[in-house]
């Protein structure tokens, strides 16, 4: 393959996809705080874990390790007595043992699907896409001014 040289690109797409995408990041940003604002703590109990296997790339020429983490699920009652149960996002949990119990967050109009354990697991699932879309503006800003200038 043949080498790319940057001064190639026309820096204003370039601009332009991360003038877009840094848009994109500031929605994001008002969703997650109008999400983080509406969450509701609630006390729940872990129930069981769930295993999950994947697989870590050690590096060139020396293959992968399986690696198996465990999804805690979770239950906790709505103020109207509804059990709700979630599986969560984390495997951050798993130090509490089974029937342990866990600070939980959940948004009042979606309790099921928004439910997470407090701290950490509800801060990356409001927050990370944010920050992937402030990323790649930034990178694509950078390759911009390479572009112009490099």
């Amino acid at each position: 393959m043949g080498s790319y040289n940057v001064s190639e690109i026309d820096p204003g797409l370039i601009f332009l996809a991360a003038a877009f995408l840094a848009l994109v990041a500031a929605v994001l940003w008002w969703r997650a705080r109008r999400f983080l604002a509406r969450l509701v703590p609630a006390s729940g109990r872990i129930t069981h874990f769930v295993g999950r296997e994947s697989k870590r790339w050690k590096g060139e020429g020396q293959g992968s390790d399986t690696e198996f983490d465990y999804l805690p699920h979770v239950e906790f009652h709505l103020p109207t007595g509804e059990r709700v149960t979630f599986q969560s996002r984390s495997s951050r949990s798993n130090q509490s043992g089974q029937g342990s119990t866990v600070g939980v967050v959940y948004d009042p109009a979606a309790p099921a699907s928004s439910a997470e354990i407090e701290g950490r697991p509800a801060w990356f699932k409001a927050w990370s896409p944010t920050l992937v879309a402030i990323g790649l503006s930034l990178a694509l800003f950078v390759l911009g001014l390479l572009a112009k200038f490099g």
